[in-house]
């Protein structure tokens, strides 16, 4: 077995993207197991084969870099992993495959994919790139899940800019690949990227670790490890 602890943590940006190409291909060839320390989450997410995130020594989920992204099996393992904008809910009615949600601060009921069948206030999570910008409201914009918002501030990236708005005094973030000039965005949450998670899977303290198997990597903040 071979243990890395933070092996790029000194490198500038493009050198420790490169390096860890590198040592993918490598490791990859040579076959050993190996586990990665990281506070890097894109290393964690574009290394692994499959991330087991732990919450003090509880497996919270096991699962491919796409599955623990875009599908937290909890609220934790989705407020740890990457960043998600968490909203206060109720679901309405449910059947075990799909729930009517009505979203606080947004008018009207949407119909997403959940599994549960209990009823109440809930968690929804939804990523920051999910969220789709109209440029105004149309009679083709969906109302029930869209809002028009006042900005409160932006930051310009690079390769996209990210937008923080308000939903019921919620602090929510946009990203998008185009400058918008202006002081609100109307957006819409598409219900296919929304997830729903009862009050008792939410956890107050994300500092753990995440334990990733099949190959080098790990998660965000404090210690994360990965196995291969």
């Amino acid at each position: 077995m071979l243990l890395l602890d933070e092996p790029f943590s000194n490198l500038d940006a493009k050198l420790r993207d490169r390096s860890r190409q590198w040592l993918k291909t490598l490791q990859e060839h040579v076959g050993v197991t190996t586990v990665f320390v990281t506070h890097d989450q894109d290393e964690a997410l574009s290394v692994s084969d499959r991330i087991a995130v732990l919450d003090r020594g509880r497996v919270r989920q096991i699962g491919t870099p796409t599955d623990i992204y875009e599908n937290p099996a909890d609220l934790f393992v989705a407020d740890f992993v990457g960043t998600a904008n968490i909203l206060p809910a109720t679901v309405t009615r449910a059947d075990g495959h799909h729930a009517r949600i009505r979203i606080d601060g947004m008018e009207g009921e949407i119909t997403v994919p959940h599994t549960d069948k209990r009823v109440g206030p809930v968690r929804i999570t939804i990523r920051p790139e999910n969220i789709e910008i109209h440029r105004a409201r149309t009679e083709a914009t969906p109302a029930a899940n869209t809002i028009t918002a006042k900005v409160d501030n932006h930051a310009y990236l690079g390769d996209h800019l990210r937008y923080s708005i308000r939903i019921s005094n919620t602090p929510v973030a946009v990203t998008t690949t185009r400058r918008i000039e202006a002081s609100s965005l109307t957006v819409s949450l598409p219900a296919e990227d929304i997830r729903v998670f009862h009050e008792e899977t939410s956890t107050e303290d994300p500092s753990t670790e995440a334990l990733s198997t099949e190959d080098p990597s790990t998660n965000e903040e404090n210690h994360h490890a990965s196995v291969r």
